[in-house]
């Protein structure tokens, strides 16, 4: 029997705001990608800071032209104050130009990927601690990634943290865009319910409703009002990424 095979519990970790913060790459894209939609500011370091506090809110990349018409239409706007259902409907009074925005969002990427890929690696940093983590919990546990971002960037990163995921061990927005239907593919693989750490307070709710467990990281995209939302809902909270972390994980998707 393999060494996957002995292993029960299985523990998917997101990507953006768990194991890498790649909020400052995608700043840079949805700034060109803006500029294309009449979204142009002539303070970039008053737009970096409003646009990572909305980053805080968003779950897809379409999202970004929300944030950007927010922060120019209210310069003043607080995101950190800004409710995920107050956000939602404000997408949705944006849907029509998502689907656009995210097309030449992802086009500016590539071409960044391409012709300057040192610099597009350097935007992005890991979270200190991030590798341990996943290295920790990968002993006792048979890991995936489940994440809305692209495979190509997600194998690129990885390899400058010099871990080796296995592509099948991977599922990205390749696969579907809809992290519950990557859990759900997850458990098809494994026949054991995934154990989800994401940033994400909107994620952890439906994998909680979907899968039956779920872990906000402290860390990462959340605002301060996500985090009290979730104690308040009672879903578990990882606050560090050390053998006490680790153990956690562990233990938590050993009841599923």
């Amino acid at each position: 029997m393999s060494k996957s095979k002995k292993l029960k519990n299985i523990v998917a970790f997101d990507f953006d705001g768990v194991i890498y913060n790649t909020a400052l790459e995608s700043f840079t894209q949805a700034v060109k990608a803006g500029a294309e939609f009449g979204f142009v500011f002539p303070d970039k370091e008053k737009l970096k800071e409003k646009f990572l506090a909305g980053r805080n809110l968003v779950t897809q990349l379409g999202e970004y032209y929300t944030v950007l018409r927010l922060i120019k239409q209210h310069p003043g706007i607080n995101f950190d104050k800004l409710t995920e259902a107050q956000f939602s409907e404000e997408c949705k009074r944006d849907a029509s130009f998502h689907k656009a925005f995210l097309d030449r969002f992802v086009a500016h990427r590539k071409e960044m990927q391409t012709t300057h890929p040192k610099e597009w690696a350097a935007l992005q940093k890991q979270y200190k601690g991030a590798v341990n983590l996943f290295r920790r919990v990968s002993k006792r546990n048979l890991v995936y990634i489940a994440t809305t971002k692209d495979l190509a960037s997600v194998l690129a990163l990885l390899k400058t943290m010099g871990l080796n995921v296995p592509r099948e061990r991977i599922l990205s927005k390749e696969f579907s865009g809809d992290k519950t239907k990557q859990l759900a593919e997850i458990e098809k693989r494994t026949g054991r319910k995934p154990l989800l750490i994401d940033d994400s307070i909107e994620q952890v709710a439906r994998a909680t409703e979907k899968v039956g467990r779920a872990v906000l990281a402290k860390w990462g995209y959340s605002t301060e009002l996500q985090k009290k939302a979730a104690k308040e809902r009672g879903y578990p909270i990882l606050t560090g990424r050390g053998k006490t972390a680790a153990k956690k994980l562990t233990r938590l998707a050993r009841k599923l």
